[in-house]
């Protein structure tokens, strides 16, 4: 985006989820930045941020507030409210962001060296940023939400709009019963904020123009987290994608650059 010039200054800083031990080191990966948000839970041990040393803004959420309705629209198979628990810290944190872009990452993944993803950001603003885990090749319309970066309107927009789906007040219509996942939920809110349907458009053309794929593998000494359908539950797992059997190896599972994703591919 010629003439726009853009500096961490620009950029918000969105951790969220529980907090945990090495919670401390995800924010203090984040010196340098002037708008720190930390979107978690009451009633969060904060005993666990004592070694933080850059200036942040905590702001929580209530398990109470989630509701019990939106069980059905996602996980059916354990019925776990994770996908809204994600959706709605990382909405209370990027309301809360004050400048006009924002990075979303969680308090269980340490990034200690993202100037790739930066650098990539910088020279296409436009787009969504994002990493190749979740980025799934057998599953379509799949935008991996562990760490992401855009424009904090949009984000927020998104966030609320899946907010309204997981709790079916809204987007009730049959056609939204092909939205499974997370990362599909996810992909498809945020193309509606670039006035693509992806349900009914093709996916694949707003994926090639709205996003932007940095592999794990040139963000170097990254912690990533997550948990399979399988007892294999993985914490904190350098590497990506080490430690995940449901996901090695990532070149046959996963797209590392929005290019790779073929054409014709129905949603």
């Amino acid at each position: 985006m010629s003439g726009q010039v853009i500096t961490k200054k620009d950029i918000s800083i969105v951790v969220q989820g529980p907090i945990e031990e090495g919670t401390d080191e995800t924010l203090n990966s984040f010196e340098g930045f002037s708008d720190i948000v930390l979107s978690t839970w009451e009633d969060e041990d904060l005993s666990l941020l004592k070694d933080v040393k850059v200036d942040y803004k905590l702001v929580t959420s209530r398990y109470e507030d989630c509701g019990d309705t939106f069980l059905e629209r996602f996980n059916k198979n354990t019925g776990k409210p994770y996908c809204y628990w994600m959706h709605q810290t990382s909405y209370n944190g990027v309301v809360n962001a004050k400048n006009k872009f924002s990075l979303k990452c969680r308090t269980d993944e340490i990034y200690p060296d993202l100037s790739v993803f930066l650098d990539n950001f910088l020279e296409h603003p436009e787009r969504i940023h994002t990493t190749n885990n979740g980025f799934w090749r057998h599953i379509p319309a799949m935008l991996s939400n562990h760490l992401f970066l855009g424009e904090t309107e949009k984000l927020k927009n998104c966030l609320s709009n899946i907010k309204k789906f997981l709790s079916k007040r809204d987007f009730t219509e049959k056609k939204f019963d092909s939205l499974f996942y997370s990362e599909q939920i996810f992909g498809y809110f945020y193309m509606l904020e670039n006035s693509f349907d992806i349900l009914d458009d093709d996916w694949i053309d707003a994926f090639k123009k709205y996003v932007f794929i940095t592999p794990m593998s040139d963000l170097p000494n990254h912690l990533h987290s997550g948990a399979s359908n399988t007892s294999n539950q993985i914490k904190r797992v350098p590497n990506f994608p080490n430690g995940r059997p449901d996901m090695e190896p990532a070149s046959s599972t996963m797209y590392s650059s929005i290019n790779e994703i073929p054409w014709r591919y129905q949603l």
